[in-house]
């Protein structure tokens, strides 16, 4: 893919394109520089994230740099290259996150070029000379050594799956002016979603043939909405998604579209299955931007949410990113700029039982409105507490969903059904609950008016939360309003020790 057919996205959405010939003549000089490194580099078979992200770095720009100063400072850079004593060459990130270091040839991406927004920054690897150059730039903000996102993965279980009683149309329970649905589950995720107080059956757990049925109740479809599931890619042909999922994009090279993890398969069929999902009918963009580790480059995902912002059209979207790694500011500003797009962003808050504040994205939740942090809780609405997949959590924790022993779609086999744990399995309920609530509203609701609906829908509920997190537990509101409480904060309580 050439870098210059990124900016053609404006024209393609039908969005506003500038009319300047000098700030397109700036905006070419700098995917012409982008396209002189990039050609002809070709991705390794067998990825390797600790090589590939040696010596890369990325680099913002301050938000007042113009797109001509921004220009000039490629063209520097290019002269800097040219002349650089050390060529270790930069790595392409559109189409290939893992290509070679062992290039002569030196790549270059720039990213978050969205309608006539001047570039946000751009990532590459770099010799010390080039690097120091790079710092001391008057428009750069900030150069971050790129780092590995992980999605840890867990103690699964797989077992047979069976389908529970057909679904049946549900009691309004008082509210005749809506048309509500009753869906047979075995996902008590579901069930706690669509009640205000908990009504899951004692021992509930992962042996899915035990598991007594339970209960989702929930309001149909009444508009389209699009799901961006940015993970390690998703199996689109698992019936349970009936059509509506597509993976038209990957970021991480080494492997072919689809998932050979399982993770994002899960966490694609929470959000939007038919089987076990919150939002029925939306639409499962796959973003591939992890690998069949779990893990992938910052800059991938950097760029996975830089092609979501140029390619999405849909009024009613949800970026979910199950993740997480170190602090990014790239990342952060990418995220950010998603929101301020019109994309609510839902993101995991981490499982390390620490503070979500010390991770990216999971910092977020005291960034910006309209970004979601989620936590993970349990089938007694108590602090999730795993040896690998315990939650984080703290004042960068906007709201607990479901996490513990939720099964899902298996990625490989459709009789098959899948139990995780973690955030990673919390994110994709709320995220289905963006778009639940986008359904249900005539007129599109804002990032920051969606996540103020759910972060507030059912407060007080969570038995034990940790250090100063707010205490708010995901619901759909389809049997009416939770109550309020005086309180929405937990206790302090010593770090990383959840109260009995």
């Amino acid at each position: 893919m050439k870098f210059s057919i990124l900016l053609l996205a404006s024209v393609a959405l039908g969005l506003p394109t500038p009319s300047n010939p000098d700030y397109l003549s700036s905006v070419n000089q700098v995917w012409d520089i982008v396209d002189k490194y990039s050609s002809g580099l070709e991705a390794r078979d067998v990825p390797s994230l600790e090589a590939d992200i040696a010596h890369r770095y990325l680099v913002t720009f301050r938000k007042n740099a113009t797109q001509q100063e921004i220009s000039q400072h490629f063209r520097d850079v290019d002269s800097w290259l040219l002349h650089s004593k050390r060529d270790l060459g930069f790595v392409q990130a559109i189409e290939g996150a893992f290509s070679s270091v062992a290039r002569t040839s030196n790549v270059l991406n720039a990213f978050a070029k969205t309608d006539e927004s001047p570039f946000d920054g751009y990532y590459g690897k770099f010799d010390n000379q080039t690097l120091e150059r790079v710092e001391k730039s008057s428009i750069v903000d900030g150069v971050e050594a790129d780092t590995i996102q992980t999605s840890p993965s867990f103690d699964s279980k797989t077992l047979k799956y069976e389908d529970p009683d057909d679904s049946a149309a549900a009691a309004a329970n008082g509210f005749a002016t809506v048309t509500l649905n009753k869906q047979f589950t075995k996902n008590w995720g579901l069930d706690r979603i669509s009640h205000i107080d908990n009504d899951i059956p004692a021992g509930v757990g992962s042996n899915y043939s035990t598991i007594p049925t339970m209960e989702y109740i929930y309001a149909a479809s009444k508009h389209d909405t699009v799901a961006y599931v940015l993970d390690t890619g998703v199996n689109v042909t698992n019936k349970a998604f009936g059509g509506r999922a597509s993976e038209p994009v990957k970021f991480i090279e080494g492997e072919p579209p689809g998932d050979y993890s399982g993770h994002g398969t899960h966490v694609a069929g929470i959000l939007g299955s038919s089987t076990f999902g919150v939002a029925k009918a939306a639409k499962i963009v796959s973003v591939k931007v992890l690998n069949m580790g779990n893990a992938g480059p910052t800059s991938s995902v950097v760029n996975g949410v830089n092609w979501v912002i140029q390619n999405n059209n849909a009024t009613r979207a949800v970026i979910n990113y199950s993740a997480t790694g170190p602090v990014s500011k790239a990342m952060n500003q990418a995220f950010v700029k998603a929101v301020e797009a019109g994309i609510t962003v839902v993101v995991s808050a981490g499982n390390f039982m620490k503070d979500a504040c010390n991770y990216s994205p999971a910092n977020l939740g005291s960034v910006i409105d309209g970004a979601i942090v989620v936590a993970s809780s349990d089938q007694n609405d108590k602090f999730s507490v795993g040896k690998s997949w315990g939650s984080n959590y703290g004042r960068c924790v906007n709201v607990f969903a479901p996490g513990s022993e939720i099964p899902s779609l298996h990625w490989k086999d459709e009789n098959l059904v899948l139990f995780d744990s973690g955030t990673s399995m919390s994110a994709p309920f709320v995220s289905g609950l963006v778009l639940y609530h986008q359904s249900q509203n005539d007129e599109p609701l804002s990032p920051k008016d969606v996540a103020n609906k759910i972060i507030g829908s059912n407060p007080g509920k969570i038995e034990s939360p940790m250090q100063d997190t707010p205490n708010g537990l995901a619901y759909n509101e389809a049997l009416g309003q939770a109550p309020p409480v005086s309180s929405q904060a937990g206790p302090v309580v010593p770090t990383g020790q959840p109260l009995n």
